[in-house]
C-alpha cells in the first residue's frame, strides 16, 4: 500500500528469499480465493510483511506447492497453501485497501483520484465479505481511518499523534486473537511499523504536498524535513519494531525475513524514494 515495507534482497539468504516469494504468491492466491479475484490487484510487500508476522507470531503452520498463474504462466512458482494467517490478511487487506482508496479520492488529483473512484466499487465488494469472527477488525479499521481523517481536517501539527493513529490500527489487526504476551508482542510491531510508514509516506510526499496544498503532518507543523536530515526519527520506529520482534521465538526463516525487513529493507526503500525511485509495492 506504501511500498516501504520491503526486503533487501541482497541479505537474504536464497532459502529465505525463496519462502518470502512464496509468501507473497500464497497471499495473492488466498486473496483471490476469499476476497475476490479483483481485490488481487492491491496485493502488496507491506501486507506479504503482515502475513510473515501472523504466521511467526500465531505459530500458523505451512507448506508450499509449485503453481501457475495467470501472471506466471509458463513457469510454475512456489505458492504458500492457504492457511489460517494467509486468510486473515486477505481480510485485512481488503479493508485497508478500501480505507485507502476513500483516503485517495478525497485528498488525490488527477490519475490516482480517477484510479480510487474506478476501483472504489471492487474494493467495497471485497470488504464486504469480511466474515462475522472478524466483525471487530472491521470496525477497527473503520474507526482509525475515521479519527485520522478528522486530524487531517483539524490540519493536525503533530506528525506523532498522527502516525500512532495509523500505527496502533496496524497493531490492533496485526495482534487479533493473539492471546497473552504474543499479542502484546504483535501489536507493538504492528504499531512501530505502521508509525514508520505513516511518517516515511509523510517525509517522502513532503515537498509534494507542500507545493499541491494537500495535508502533511510537518508542512502543518511548518517544519523543513529531509531523510537526510531527519533520519533519525524513522531510526527510531524501526528501532522499536525490531526490539519487540527479538522477543520472538518461533520460524527461524520466517524471522530472518522479517528482521531483513525491518533493519535494512524498509530504510533502504525510504532512501531509494527520496532520490527518486518510484516506488515499486507489488512487483515481485
Amino acid at each position: 500500500m506504501f511500498g516501504f515495507v520491503k526486503p533487501y534482497i541482497p541479505e537474504l539468504k536464497v532459502r529465505e528469499y525463496e519462502l518470502y516469494k512464496s509468501v507473497y504468491c500464497g497471499l495473492c492466491r488466498s486473496m483471490g480465493k476469499h476476497t475476490t479475484v479483483a481485490s488481487c490487484a492491491s496485493l502488496s510487500f507491506d501486507m506479504t510483511f503482515f502475513a510473515l508476522a501472523r504466521i511467526l507470531l500465531t505459530g500458523d503452520t505451512y507448506s508450499t506447492k509449485r503453481v501457475r498463474c495467470a501472471a506466471h504462466p509458463f513457469r510454475r512458482r512456489p505458492a504458500l497453501c492457504d492457511c489460517a494467517s494467509l486468510e486473515y490478511t486477505a481480510y485485512v487487506n481488503a479493508f485497508l485497501s478500501y480505507y485507502k482508496l476513500i483516503d485517495d479520492k478525497r485528498d488525490e488529483r488527477g490519475v490516482k483520484k480517477m484510479r480510487a473512484v474506478v476501483m472504489m466499487p471492487f474494493a467495497r465488494a471485497a470488504a464486504r465479505r469480511l466474515p462475522a469472527e472478524y466483525a471487530s477488525v472491521g470496525e477497527t479499521t473503520r474507526q482509525r481511518p475515521e479519527v485520522m481523517s478528522s486530524l487531517e481536517a483539524e490540519n493536525c501539527d503533530e506528525p506523532s499523534r498522527v502516525a500512532d493513529e495509523f500505527g496502533s490500527l496496524i497493531g490492533a489487526t496485526l495482534s487479533h486473537g493473539i492471546e497473552g504476551s504474543g499479542g502484546k508482542i504483535a501489536y507493538e510491531i504492528g504499531r512501530y511499523v505502521g508509525r514508520f510508514v505513516y511518517l516515511a509516506d509523510a517525509v517522502c510526499d513532503f515537498h509534494d504536498d507542500k507545493k499541491l496544498g494537500r495535508y502533511n503532518p510537518f508542512v502543518a507543523a511548518g517544519a523543513e524535513v529531509s531523510l537526510e536530515k531527519d533520519g533519525f526519527i524513522l531510526g527510531h520506529e524501526a528501532d522499536g519494531a525490531m526490539a519487540a520482534l527479538a522477543l520472538v521465538d518461533g520460524d527461524k526463516s520466517i524471522f530472518a525475513c522479517m528482521s531483513n525487513i525491518i533493519s535494512i529493507g524498509m530504510m533502504t526503500a525510504v532512501k531509494n524514494a527520496e532520490n527518486g525511485e518510484k516506488r515499486n509495492e507489488k512487483s515481485i
